[in-house]
Parts: structure tokens; C-alpha cells; sequence
């Protein structure tokens, strides 16, 4: 094809002066021969008289040529001519080539893709420039489609107006709206019913209106509102209206240089806010939770409000503090709840904005997940490079780290200025619930401890060799090490074995560890920081206090070594721990301490009794039988405090509809339980070993009346029903009792 000079007669769309009605399309004009050059000319500056949308002298859009999928892109065609009668008229040239297609699109700065077949792909900004009366440069996209040179071009997006007054004088500098709907971002259009948007492929829900040298809106206390009292404001309801102006020059939102417009994609929302923010970075938000509809070729009017005084406010501290792969977490340290409607957290890689009415409370926080609409829209994408909180200006911000699948990247103390890498996150809480990942040079943990043979082992479980000058060891929460590292040095995947001596000296430490008492063994590197620590029983009264089990021929061993379990396994002082040989009792044994104290067949509950002072007894695996089958196992987490009660309950008597519905599961035992029959309760700990035994075996024909207990001397009585609490003694003691 040979190279031609073109001209083309182009019309914009009409913007129609009602949401609801229909939309108007301008037929071309007569082709109009005018002498075609070549202009680099300014960006589109079409602009807003009344309800039409115009052409203005430097305006330029973008020609392709071909069919979508294949089109080619040509020069940019310069405004030549406007109509002096109708300035949506006009003609433009440039340097183009024949071709049985043509497609237009302004402003030239658009963001256009023309490579699917059949489909235009265009973006709407999201960023735009406050005019008095008008639009900004470049937010509005028009597209044309035509076998001729004569191209129509239509609006993608509709306006929304708005109008603010204040009693207080303020020069705004910006003003951003937040929707529940796409607002701006990148759409599909079909050629087969172009300009309609068929497709928002990368929206977001907000827009946000910049205002040039802050003079466009300044709004000085002209108090015309949006209702009798001035309009409604912040935290209250303003109503969206439609036709905020009827023809150029008037209407009932006053004049059209009296409002301000967003170009926003067609959609429909539940709610909004406005956030307006001054030259002095104070804030005033709106929030609305009426609904609007947002058509093509519409012109709206959004809000028409009074700002008081008192709604401008500078902003709280709120704190970006803790960042995943596809959340982030913020936190409010102050003493009341912050409004964060329309505010907006911002990545390398995309934004969200906050919707209506989200809120974060004083000392709370506020968990913002990616691609989920549950206070913040946007689309889904792994954050990267930095992340702001922005609203108006700039709330806060950080530089990330590279951190892994499953980690996170946090401040050190929630609220502070140290951040770090967590290995396990605690986003949604305070941080203080996280682990700190560890680095290569400080990854040294303890492995295995030998109560019998009275040696301590470090490994290194890094990928480098760490010196341990200063590192030290803590007993039982002792002020005093019981090590100090002075020359030692520990390799890559080596061990470092610490023996017990009297006196302090390199590659031993002082003080006794017992296998049959609690423990606790502390490490910390040459900074203080807790490294490890290794815990058997409770602290009680003090560490080392409480009598617990002993394993002579076991040491407390990682199982594997530096990241596994805490486990009972064959001693390998200075070696690769082996396997696990059994599980390192954390509470003193049960024997002799608890018993069955109360068993009652009409209310159908077994009731056990610590004779223990000071310490609780874990129920982990303890069993009961009846009539030689297990009817109840005790699961992790449930214990007996010192002279407590734990109270079991038949599960004929948990059942939906019965008296004890909804009773906690780890605390009923399956089967039934009868006062007319003979029976045998048997209670076991967790190595099978008997802890007590009710053996009932010659029912005496007399339904026992209540239950039967124990009496101070242990001997069991009929008694009155006590459940989990001390039992009354009984005057008639039980018989048929084996």
C-alpha cells in the first residue's frame, strides 16, 4: 500500500443528560478535503460544555488500520478544523494508508491493544486531572470503528459530577472516590458491539482527581448542600442524584463550572466514599450506602455536599506492619477506631482501595488480602519491591525484603521501626506471635540433652561455620549462665558437645540437670537473643521443683536433628541423633495421684480426682475401660489441676435433644452406664499402667440412689450426686465390690 495523506470528519459522542435514557448517536458529517500535515501536537484535551462532549485545538487520537487481530498502527491524526457552529465536529489529519478498516481512539496517551481478534482492548485511568467544569486531559476514552474515513467516535465511560462547599475555607489538592464496582482499569471491547464494554479484565474500584496547583476546588463556605441542613457528611448517607445539569449553562446542581467530574467505567455499586484531602494533607471523607448505576454516555451527579469544620482532620497512624506473598496486615495503635474508607495500599505490582465503611479499631488490626472483597477490592497479585498506605498523601510505607513461600515480613514489635523476616507469619495479630526466621551464620540450636550421662549438644544446622564467643547457656531460668562461649567454634551440620564440671572452662558447663525433675535449658547467641529452649514440665513453684519420670537409658533428643520434635532416643553424645524410642513425659506420672472418685449410673458420669498439691497431671492417653472394653481415651490438651475434678459424661446423655447436649467431646466416654446393673470401671494412664479399679460384680437388686463415692478414708459409699465437686460422705458403704 502506498503511502497517503488522509483527512477525517469525526464527531464525539454525546453524553446524554440522563442516566436513563437512552444513548444518543451522531451520525458522521459530510466528508470535508482539507490539506493534510503532520503536527506532533499536545495530548487530547476534549472537554465537557453542559452535557457534550467536544473537540478542542490540539486535540489528537490514535488510527489503526485493518481489522482487530491484525491492525497496524499509524500516525497520530491533529485536530485541523473544529466546526464553528458545533464544536463536536471537526477534522483531522495525517499521514495514513488505505485500508478496509479504521479504527480511532482518543486520548492519543490511551492505552490500547488492537491484537485479539475481533476484540479492542483499552484503559480507562485511573489517575485524573480536576477541571473546573469539565474533565481532565486524557481520562476520556472514546473509540470509533469504520469502513470509511468518516469516524464517529463514542464514549467507553459515563461522568460522575460532583459539588462540595465548605464553612471553613480549604484548597483541596485531591479528591478520591471508592465504589464497590470497577471504576477505572482495563476493559474488552467486541468490535460486534463496540463502544459497549464487554469485559473489565483489570479493574479497580476507585478513582482519584488530582487538582492542579491546588486552585481548581477551592471551596470557601458557599454552604449549598444537598438537603435542608447543608448536606450530609462523613459517616453519614449523602444520596447520588442524576442530571446535575439539564443544558449548558444551569441546572439544579448549579452551574457546570461549578462541578467536577470523574470519567468512570459503567457499572453498578451499593455504596461510595469521597475522600477530599487539602493543600495542608487534612482529610474529610463521605461515605454513602446508596446505590447508583453508572451507564455509558451518562452524566450523573454523585454527591452535592457541605464539608463542616470539624469533619477536617489530620491523619491517624495507621502502620503497614506485616506483609505475606498475598496479604498485608495494618495496625492501629491508637485509642479509637480509624475510618479507612477509600483509602488505598499500594504495591509494586497493582493497588487495592478500601470499601465503604471499613474500619480498623483502636489497638486492632486489619487483615487486607489480595483479590478478595471482604474490605478492599483489587486484583490478585503477588506483592513485591515496597508497599504504601496512602490517603491523599503518603500514610505510611516500607521497602520489602525477599522473603519465601510461607513466610512474611514484619516489624519486630508491632507498631515499631525494626522490621524482620518471619518464618511463620502471625498476620491478623501481634507479631509477638511470630517466628523470627533465623540466618545461616546464627542457626545453632540445641540437640540433644543427657540427663544420665550430664552432657548438652549443640548443632549447626546453617550452611556456614559460626564462632560462639559470647553465646551463653541458662538453667531453669537462672540469671547466671551455666556456659559461656569462649573459643569454640561449630561447623556447618557439626555438633558441639558440652559436658558437666565444676568450674567453668571451654566445652563444659556447671550446675546438675536430672532426668527426673522439670527442666529448662536456654540458649542465647552473643547479642542475647533466644536462639532455643528446651522445656520438661511446667516452671510450678520453680524450675527443677516437680518430680517427673525417668528414663535411665534414653536422652532428650531432636528427632531429626536441629528441626524435629523434642523425643526420648538413644544417647549419641556428639553424633547424628537416632530414632525416637518414646515420648518425653511434660507432667509428673499419675500413679498414685489420680483416682476414680465418683461414679453415678443415673446421671451417667464418671468423675476423677487429683490428690496432687502443686502441679496438674496431663490426661494425654489415659484410658478407661468398662467392663474390659475402652470407652474413653484422653486426648492432648486436657489436664487435672492439683485436688481438681474432671467430670466424664456417657454419651446416651450428649446426645442431640439430651441434658448435657453440646458437652465437651474430649470429655465423654461411649457407652452407657446403669444403677440396676453390675459393673467394672477401670481407669489406666498412658503407658497402660492401672491407675484405679471399680469392680462391682453382685448387684444387690437395689438401684443404687444416687452415685457411688468415695469417703475421706477412700472406701467407696452410697452418696448423694456431687458432680465435680468434693462428695458428701455417705453412712452405707457399697457392697458386691471385688
Amino acid at each position: 500500500m502506498k503511502n497517503k495523506y488522509f483527512a477525517f470528519v469525526l464527531l464525539a459522542g454525546l453524553l446524554t443528560v440522563s442516566c436513563n435514557k437512552e444513548n444518543i448517536e451522531v451520525s458522521p458529517l459530510e466528508y470535508v478535503t482539507i490539506n493534510a500535515t503532520l503536527d506532533a501536537g499536545n495530548a487530547t484535551k476534549t472537554y465537557l460544555d453542559g452535557v457534550q462532549v467536544k473537540w478542542e485545538a490540539g486535540d489528537q487520537f490514535q488510527l489503526w488500520y485493518g481489522a482487530l487481530g491484525t491492525a497496524m498502527k499509524g500516525a497520530p491524526y491533529v485536530v485541523k478544523t473544529i466546526d464553528a457552529l458545533d464544536s463536536r465536529q471537526a477534522t483531522f489529519n495525517g499521514l495514513g494508508l488505505a485500508s478496509d478498516d479504521y479504527l480511532g481512539v482518543c486520548p492519543l496517551s490511551a492505552s490500547v491493544d488492537c491484537s485479539k481478534k475481533g476484540k479492542l482492548t483499552v484503559v480507562l485511568p485511573t489517575a485524573q486531572t480536576g477541571v473546573a467544569g469539565s474533565f481532565g486531559s486524557g481520562a476520556n476514552v472514546a473509540v470509533a470503528y469504520s469502513s470509511t474515513t468518516d469516524l464517529s467516535f463514542q464514549n467507553v465511560g459515563g461522568l460522575l459530577a460532583f459539588k462540595v462547599s465548605d464553612d471553613g475555607g480549604h484548597a483541596v489538592k485531591s479528591v478520591r472516590l471508592v465504589g464497590t464496582d470497577a471504576l477505572s482499569g482495563e476493559v474488552e471491547i467486541k468490535q460486534a458491539t463496540l463502544p459497549e464494554v464487554d469485559a473489565i479484565t483489570a479493574g479497580v474500584n476507585y478513582l482519584t482527581l488530582s487538582i492542579p496547583d491546588m486552585s481548581g476546588l477551592r471551596i470557601n463556605g458557599s454552604n449549598e448542600g444537598f438537603g435542608t441542613d447543608g448536606g450530609s457528611w462523613a459517616g453519614e448517607d449523602p444520596e447520588p442524584g442524576s442530571d446535575p445539569v439539564p443544558g449548558p449553562g444551569g441546572g439544579s446542581g448549579g452551574t457546570s463550572d461549578d462541578l467536577f467530574y470523574f470519567v468512570a467505567l459503567p457499572g453498578s455499586h451499593t455504596a461510595f466514599t469521597l475522600t477530599l484531602v487539602d493543600d495542608a494533607g487534612n482529610t474529610a471523607v463521605a461515605s454513602s450506602t446508596h446505590a447508583f448505576t453508572i451507564e455509558r454516555n451518562s452524566n450523573t451527579l454523585i454527591a452535592d455536599l457541605t464539608v463542616p469544620s470539624a469533619k477536617w482532620h489530620a491523619d491517624a497512624t495507621v502502620y503497614i506492619n506485616e506483609v505475606s506473598d498475598t496479604q498485608i496486615e495494618l495496625y492501629n495503635p491508637g485509642g479509637s477506631t480509624v475510618d479507612l474508607s477509600g483509602w488505598v495500599l499500594q504495591s509494586g505490582e497493582g493497588s487495592w482501595a478500601m470499601l465503604p465503611g471499613t474500619s480498623i479499631a483502636a489497638g486492632g488490626f486489619l487483615t487486607v488480602t489480595a483479590g478478595q472483597a471482604t474490605c478492599a477490592t483489587g486484583p490478585m497479585f503477588a506483592i513485591g519491591g515496597s508497599v504504601s498506605l496512602v490517603n491523599g498523601g503518603t500514610v505510611d510505607s516500607v521497602e520489602l525484603e525477599v522473603f519465601g513461600s510461607g513466610e512474611s515480613y514484619g516489624r519486630t514489635t508491632d507498631g515499631g521501626g525494626e522490621w524482620t523476616v518471619f518464618s511463620t507469619g502471625s498476620i491478623g495479630e501481634t507479631n509477638a506471635n511470630g517466628t523470627v526466621k533465623t540466618t545461616d551464620t546464627d542457626v545453632v540450636v540445641l540437640n540433644e540433652i543427657d540427663a544420665n550421662a550430664k552432657t548438652i549438644e549443640l548443632y549447626n544446622a546453617g550452611e556456614s561455620s559460626v564462632t560462639l564467643t559470647g553465646w551463653t547457656l541458662y538453667k531453669d531460668g537462672g540469671v547466671d549462665p551455666i556456659w559461656a562461649g569462649s573459643t569454640e567454634t561449630i561447623a556447618a551440620g557439626e555438633y558441639l558437645l558440652l559436658t558437666k564440671a565444676n568450674s567453668p572452662g571451654v566445652g563444659v558447663f556447671t550446675g546438675g540437670i536430672s532426668p527426673k525433675k522439670s527442666l529448662k535449658v536456654e540458649l542465647k547467641n552473643a547479642s542475647g537473643v533466644s536462639k532455643d529452649v528446651f522445656m520438661r514440665g511446667e516452671e510450678g513453684s520453680g524450675w527443677g521443683d516437680i518430680t517427673l519420670p525417668s528414663n535411665a537409658s534414653a536422652s532428650f533428643s531432636r528427632v531429626p536433628d536441629g528441626t524435629g520434635d523434642w523425643k526420648y532416643a538413644v544417647p549419641t553424645p556428639g553424633a547424628a541423633n537416632g530414632e525416637k524410642t518414646g515420648t518425653i513425659e511434660q507432667y509428673p506420672a499419675a500413679n498414685g495421684v489420680v483416682v476414680l472418685n465418683e461414679i453415678n449410673g443415673n446421671d451417667k458420669f464418671i468423675e476423677l480426682y487429683s490428690t496432687a498439691t502443686d502441679y496438674k497431671i496431663s490426661l494425654e492417653d489415659m484410658t478407661i475401660q468398662k467392663d474390659g472394653n475402652v470407652v474413653w481415651t484422653g486426648a492432648p490438651g486436657y489436664f487435672i489441676e492439683p485436688g481438681g475434678y474432671v467430670l466424664l459424661y456417657s454419651t446416651d446423655v450428649t446426645k442431640p435433644g439430651k441434658v448435657h447436649e453440646g458437652y465437651d467431646a474430649g470429655l465423654q466416654f461411649d457407652s452407657g452406664l446403669s444403677a440396676k446393673k453390675a459393673v467394672r470401671v477401670q481407669l489406666f494412664d498412658n503407658a497402660g499402667v492401672s491407675l484405679d479399679d471399680f469392680n462391682y460384680v453382685t448387684y444387690s437388686g437395689t438401684p443404687a440412689p444416687a452415685s457411688y463415692g468415695r469417703n475421706a478414708d477412700g472406701v467407696w459409699y452410697y452418696q448423694d450426686a456431687t458432680p465435680g465437686a468434693a462428695n458428701t460422705d455417705g453412712t452405707a458403704a457399697v457392697t458386691g465390690l471385688e
